[in-house]
């Protein structure tokens, strides 16, 4: 009995204690996580969204796009889905680790030029959390200025 124990126990730790050695992102080539957004306007307002689903397909070639679902990065704002294109990303023993800068985001397949996404970095772990967080620079008359953005999810 305390064989069958002992062996149930390391194998619970080589599988629930680290990253699996494969990459997060080229095992699957699109990836769902669902988990808690918040954004932190110019001005300090928090607005949080719990819930929220990002999928991130992998392009090619050490790019994927984020795709955000439904989210909004103040209260008033409606709610929609929002692309971050050609985010780079690196395999690093078993994490996936993402990162971009200067990143025009998409909305319905079209450039949303009034906003910019700086200073991306993320990771994901297979079968585990993916993480990131990023800045989103609003040339909007009405709501200028930088929006910090961070997001943590659970893969589905």
């Amino acid at each position: 009995m305390r064989k069958l124990f002992s062996f149930i126990s390391v194998l619970a730790m080589f599988t629930f204690g680290s990253c699996a050695t494969e990459d997060a992102v080229n095992e699957v080539n699109t990836a769902s996580y669902f988990g808690r957004f918040q954004s932190v306007s110019p001005n300090g307002e928090i607005h949080s969204q719990d819930g929220v689903e990002f999928i991130v397909m992998n392009e090619g070639k050490g790019k994927a796009t984020i795709k955000m679902i439904n989210v909004g990065f103040v209260a008033m704002m409606p709610k929609m889905t929002i692309d971050i294109p050609s985010v780079n990303y690196i395999n690093s023993d078993g994490d996936t680790e993402f990162n971009g800068d200067k990143i025009v985001p998409m909305i319905g397949g079209k450039p949303f030029n009034i906003y910019q996404i700086n200073n991306l970095d993320g990771e994901a772990c297979l079968g585990g959390n993916f993480d990131v967080a990023f800045e989103c620079l609003s040339k909007m008359d009405s709501r200028p200025g930088t929006y910090a953005i961070t997001y943590l999810g659970i893969k589905k």
